[in-house]
Order: C-alpha cells, then structure tokens, then sequence
C-alpha cells in the first residue's frame, strides 16, 4: 500500500501533460515545460471551486465531488491528447542523471523535518470526513478554526481526497505519509528534473561541460533544506513553478500577448493555492518585470492586471471581504473598454520616474515612521548579501552598455532586490506588505534555479571574452562546488544507527512512526491532552487534543517543565515535583519527549512511562 504514491504520482503527471498541451503550442518557448504548466492549470481549476468551499466552510463530501470533476475532465484530455512523443524526455540521460541526483537530496537524506507538516498533516486529517472543512486548529485540536492565512490553500484539499482515497486501502498511520509527503516528492522531483534538464535549450549553451556544471551550481545554491522539503508549500514552488513563471513573464516581456498573460494568471493561481506567502512574492515578481516593461517602453497595462487576478481573488477573500471580487472584475471590464490606452501611455512616458522614486521612497519612509533597521529581520548571512549587490552592480553595467537590449530576467533581478530584498527596506516591506517571520521567504525568487544558471551563464559568455578569463571562472565555480559540498557533507547525519531506523519511502523516522501507531492504537479520551516535545501527537490520532514544544505557550500553566525539557537544564527536585501541580491543571494527562537520560530521570518524578523506544518516550502523568 505505501508504493500507492506512485500511482498517485504518475497520474497527476500524465493528466498535467495532457492540460498543458490543450493550453500550449508547440512553437510556445515553454512548451518544454508544458506538464508543469497543465498541472498549474489543474491545481488553479480545482481552487476556483474551492475558494467558496473554503469561504463558507462546507462539507468534505462537496470538495471530493468538484475535486473528482476536474480530475475525471482533466483525464479525459490527458487520453485524448496522449501521444509517445510527449514523453521523450524520459529518453534523455541528463534527465535521469538530475533525477536522480535531486532524487537523492530529496529523498535519501534525512534531514530535517519540515515542522510546518506539524500543522498540514492534522489538517488534511481532519477534513477528510469533516462537516465543516478548516473548523479545527491542526496544531491543537480545539475548535478554533485555522485562520485566514491558511484557510485558501487549495493543495491542501487536493492532498485531502488522496489521503481520502489511501485510508481506504491503509489504516495504519502511514497512509498520511504515503499521500501528503511520499506522493508530492515524487510528483515535484519529476517537475523540478525536467526544469533542470531544460535549462540548458533554454540557455542555448553549448558546451556539455559548462551545462552539467551551471546545473549542479543551480541545485546547490538552491540549497539542501529546501529540496529536502520539496513536496511543501513554497519549497515546492521556488524549485519549480517560480522558474516556469520567471521564464513565462520573461518571454512576455519581450514579445507581449494577451494569450502569454492568461498562462501566466494560471502558473500565479497554481502558485497561490501552494502557500499563502505567495500573494507577496508573485506581486513583487510581476512587479519588477513590469518594470522591465517600462524600460522598454511596451506597458500593456490590462495584461499585467489579468496575470494579477488570482492574486486579487485570493487578497478579498484573505481580508474576508469576497464582495471585492466583484470590483476586481468590473474595473477589469471599465480598464479593458476605456483606459487601457491612456494607462499604458502614461507608464510607457513617466513610469521610469516612479521606478526610481519608490524604492528611495522606501528607504525614506522607514526612519520617518521610526522604524529600524534591523539586521534579523533580513535573516541572510552577508554572504547572500554579497552575493545580491555584485550581481545587481554587475547588471547595472550591462544596463548601461545595452540599454533597452538588455535581458528582462537580468533587469528584474536587480529592480526586486533594490525595491523589495535588502536590509534597507526590509523594515518597512516586512511591516506592512509581509511579517517578520516571512520576510526572508523573498529571497526564494533569488534561489530560483533558473534565475541562478541564468546570471552564471550570462557572466560567462558576456563578460569573459577570452579563453583564460573563461577558466579562471570555471576554476571559481567549480570551487564554490566544492564548498557547498563541503558545507553538506559537514550539515548532513552520516549517523549508521540512524539511516537504518528511517522509512525512505514515508520520510519519516521509524522510531516516531512506532510512537505514532501506538497514539493511534491507544484509545485515548477525547479530551486527552497530550505535551510533546518535538512529535505532534494529531499527526497520529486527530481525536487526541495537543500542545508541541515547537508552539508552546508559556502562559498556560506547565511553564517549569516546558522550560526544562527545552533546555535540558537540570532543575531542583523540589521545584520539578511543584510541576505537576501545574501540569494537573493544564489538563495535561500525556507526556512525549525524546529518550534523553537526564530528562527521562527528572520526568519518572511525576508520571510512568508507558511506552518506550530508541527515540521516544510517552509519559502518562500521575
């Protein structure tokens, strides 16, 4: 049964190849990319009829109808558009060598846990037979709903209905594993190998040697968290749709059609139903491609408004005003009749002033409002920094020489790191257009593969002119390799002990899987509320209420031992005894933490182990 994520896989691959050629041309440039594209389309079709599902918290049973609608549709153009020659990548041997290689990123090593599954898997687990979809908190399992930042994301109900349909045929805790983690890894290396392997027709580059390298570099200032969390919200996207949209507005840039426009409001919508930061990253991205479009002097106004659609859809429904929506479309209708002309003309003669003005404005205005510049909240190590600005200066030379001729990719890169991605006026973007804590999710366009080779690239062959100088940067290059490799073999647990003991198929643990079948064994009240330290008890058994140490409020009542497990600080005896009285009256009736020695004798003070593994142990307090 666990082998079933392949089906799944597959299945949304053939039926995304077949959309992307109902919507595609073959001469398109991104017809390569035209599976990634269908399942944009499919994605963004499924949360057009979620987004009212989602609004008004209905049954599950209406999200299976509509989800098996456009999946029975979808397939039905996957037959009729299936022919052998679509799949002719699978031919190619630089294919299966990225596979594999992002294979084994993704899936071989363990590293670590993605701790936002802590919140997505509950969630899928309690929408399956729910009344009222979203109406529960994941995290903690009271009725508290999930909130709107979270309550639009579409790709959490589609892994929903296949979770739905693998608790069928497995009732063992796996089945959450098989559909959420198992199924969109494979699915999103499939997609992310074929936008590295097509990364060299796009780039024209000749010379096999200089592509396998661009790509290896690509992959590894990607980096290894991020393509170890690839199935996930965003990670999934940056490695993925962010280049196809990346490479779709930059050929839009250069020869602009309304058709080019509606693609690109569905990779937008595809994007969107992933990970709410999206609304931010998308904008900032049309944003400076618009820009782009100003230097050009060929603004097309209405087609920059269309890609931004689904953005406006998601933002009404996000501030709980779905009226607005009905705005969205009528001055689309008004702007498409009456003023798209004069728009355009306008930005096509003053937009450069505005280009300029806003991020000075920016900067400007972050002292004016008493706010600080704060190096944290940029997150980055100077390094990226440095990165970033010799690019952006690179660039800005190139600008210089070639003026309106100048690739749109290269000029986007430098307008989003100057208005929107440096610690200048990171205070004021982080403050009113995304938060604190996600600010630094910005820097994912600038972990865009494509982006990546595409700046190497351009510095090889424009800026190094001769043989020698050619070298000397594939020296540099190669040794940049080399340290990230380094930086690897240092980040990665070589631990013998603990690659044994971890499910490569599921992606988790096997000592947390053991923990987790016996919750789910257990019958537990309904009101048994577990602590755990690490594990999230509603990954195994959604009947079970829970707090994890990960988001601990310390204001309820067992601030003693939430403190001591944390740090693993020895506290007096007498102290920690004083605990349970606090535990007693969280309500707190279970214990998890991980099978530390020092933990284990202070915890045995105040509860009985009930079960105990390599990893683990579960605490039933006295």
């Amino acid at each position: 049964m666990e082998l079933f994520f392949i089906i799944y896989a597959l299945l949304m691959f053939f039926i995304s190849n077949g959309l992307g050629k109902l919507i595609l041309k073959k001469e398109s440039k991104i017809y390569p990319f035209r599976s990634l594209l269908g399942f944009c389309l499919f994605i963004s079709t499924l949360q057009l009829g979620y987004y009212p599902m989602q609004y008004f918290q209905v049954s599950i049973n209406f999200v299976y109808i509509w989800t098996m609608i456009v999946f029975i549709v979808s397939f039905v153009i996957g037959v009729r558009f299936f022919s052998k020659d679509d799949f002719k990548i699978f031919k190619r041997w630089e294919f299966y060598f990225l596979f594999f290689l992002v294979f084994f990123f993704v899936k071989i090593l363990p590293i670590n846990e993605a701790g936002d599954d802590w919140f997505y898997m509950p969630l899928i687990m309690d929408n399956v037979d729910a009344s009222r979809i979203n109406s529960i908190d994941p995290r903690t399992g009271w009725n508290l709903d999930i909130g709107s930042i979270w309550s639009y994301q579409g790709y959490y109900l589609l892994a929903t209905c296949i979770y739905k349909i693998q608790s069928l045929f497995d009732t063992s805790v796996n089945a959450i594993f098989v559909s959420f983690r198992s199924t969109f890894s494979l699915l999103m290396i499939l997609f992310s190998s074929i936008v590295l392997s097509e990364i060299p027709n796009i780039l024209k580059i000749k010379k096999r040697s200089i592509n396998i390298i661009i790509q290896l570099l690509s992959i590894y200032l990607v980096g290894f968290l991020e393509w170890s969390h690839i199935y996930w919200g965003s990670f999934a996207s940056f490695t993925t749709f962010f280049p196809l949209m990346v490479f779709s507005i930059n050929d839009y840039v250069k020869v602009p059609t309304q058709r080019k426009a509606i693609i690109i409001a569905i990779i937008n919508g595809a994007i969107i139903s992933l990970f709410s930061s999206a609304l931010f990253l998308t904008a900032f991205l049309m944003y400076s491609f618009f820009t782009c479009s100003i230097f050009r002097r060929n603004v097309r106004f209405i087609d920059y408004y269309i890609m931004l659609i689904p953005s406006l859809i998601y933002l009404s429904l996000f501030v709980e005003k779905p009226y607005l929506i009905l705005l969205v479309v009528l001055f689309f209708y008004i702007a498409s009749k009456f003023l798209s002309t004069k728009i355009d003309l306008f930005f096509n003669k003053y937009g450069m002033y505005f280009v300029i003005a806003i991020p000075i404005l920016i900067v400007l205005i972050t002292p004016i409002l008493g706010m600080k510049y704060t190096w944290s909240l940029y997150r980055l190590g100077y390094i990226y920094l440095l990165f970033n600005i010799s690019i952006s200066i690179f660039i800005m030379y190139e600008i210089m020489k070639k003026k309106r001729t100048i690739e749109p990719l290269l000029l986007m890169f430098v307008v989003y790191v100057i208005t929107f991605f440096n610690p200048l006026v990171c205070p004021f973007i982080s403050n009113y257009f995304t938060s604190d804590q996600v600010y630094y999710r910005l820097f994912y366009i600038t972990k865009n593969p494509l982006v990546i080779a595409f700046i190497f690239k351009y510095i090889y062959v424009h800026y190094f002119k001769n043989k020698n100088a050619q070298i000397v940067y594939s020296i540099f290059i190669s040794s940049l390799m080399c340290y990230y490799l380094l930086v690897f073999l240092q980040g990665v647990n070589f631990n013998v002990e603990f690659s044994n003991s971890y499910n490569y198929i599921l992606r988790e643990d096997d000592d947390e899987l053991a923990v987790g079948s016996f919750l789910a064994i257990e019958k537990f009240d309904c009101d048994t509320l577990i602590w755990s330290d690490y594990i999230q008890p509603r990954m195994f058994n959604q009947k079970v209420k829970a707090r994890v140490s990960r988001y601990a409020e310390t204001d309820q009542g067992i601030e003693v031992i939430d403190q001591f497990l944390h740090s693993e600080e020895e506290l007096p005896t007498e102290k920690f005894i004083d605990s349970k009285n606090a535990i007693h009256n969280s309500g707190v009736s279970l214990l998890i933490t991980r099978n530390n020695s020092i933990i284990k004798e202070r915890v045995t003070l105040i509860s009985d182990i009930i079960y105990e593994n390599d990893s683990y142990i579960v605490y039933k307090v006295r």
